[in-house]
């Protein structure tokens, strides 16, 4: 099934940059790349925090949790 979005032309054209700098097929690979990549970045960053807090492995994997619980709410 596909969609039809509407975004500005800067966007537009910075997709495409990246559509073509990755070689994707499609926009929808382009924004599927973004997302996991955003992703992984996230997860880095929680480590990194982790790191500078000196979370212990147990302590980390329960910041996860709730940030995945978060994640799933509707609501905040």
């Amino acid at each position: 099934m596909t969609k039809t979005i509407a975004i500005k032309d800067s966007a537009y054209k910075k997709l495409k940059e990246i559509k073509d700098r990755i070689k994707a097929e499609s926009y929808s690979e382009v924004i599927m790349f973004l997302i996991e990549n955003y992703e992984k970045f996230r997860l880095l960053k929680i480590k990194a925090i982790s790191n500078e807090l000196k979370l212990s492995d147990d302590e980390v994997e329960k910041v996860k949790k709730v940030i995945s619980e978060l994640r799933e709410r509707k609501w905040w």
